[in-house]
């Protein structure tokens, strides 16, 4: 729980600078943002979403490296002997292919397979949480700044109205 904190201090501390510098910026030079576009760039740029997507990609490899083993397996060896039963010292080539097929090797190999399928499964989970709690994140802070600009604005109305 400390690290998601952490990880979410260090993800909105420069959220907060983008938000301050698009509304400090000039009317001519200023970028729109809108919500769906801060959403989409801070799941794109998050460390957790990134690890969470490394961590799909691994288990994906993992599950197929487990399906390999039900793919054929073909090779060819070579060598040389030499012949020393006979009286000249000729060298006999000796070569051979072999192959074979995980035809059935038991319930071990599905069950792995179907495991780390299930792994991949989970991982991808993981992974639209971790794009789900960043999307949340932003649109925490984008309300917050909305609240803060317009709090703002009816005290500067109100410093006005005692002004006058």
């Amino acid at each position: 729980m400390l690290a998601l904190i952490c990880g979410f201090r260090l993800f909105a501390i420069p959220l907060a600078v983008f938000f301050l510098a698009v509304q400090t910026a000039s009317a001519d030079t200023a970028t729109q943002f809108t919500l769906a576009d801060a959403k989409a760039y801070a799941i794109g740029h998050n460390n957790s979403v990134k690890a969470a997507r490394y961590g799909v990609d691994q288990a994906r490899a993992h599950a197929g490296k487990a399906t390999a083993t039900f793919f054929p397996k073909i090779g060819v060896a070579g060598g040389a002997n030499m012949l020393t039963a006979s009286g000249s010292n000729e060298v006999a080539p000796v070569g051979y292919v072999y192959g074979s097929y995980n035809l059935f090797n038991g319930f071990q190999d599905t069950y792995k397979k179907n495991i780390l399928y299930l792994e991949v499964e989970k991982a991808e989970v993981e992974l639209r949480q971790q794009e789900l709690l960043a999307g949340l994140e932003v649109e925490k802070y984008f309300h917050d700044f909305l609240y803060s600009k317009a709090s703002i604005g009816l005290k500067n109305k109100d410093i006005e109205i005692n002004s006058s």
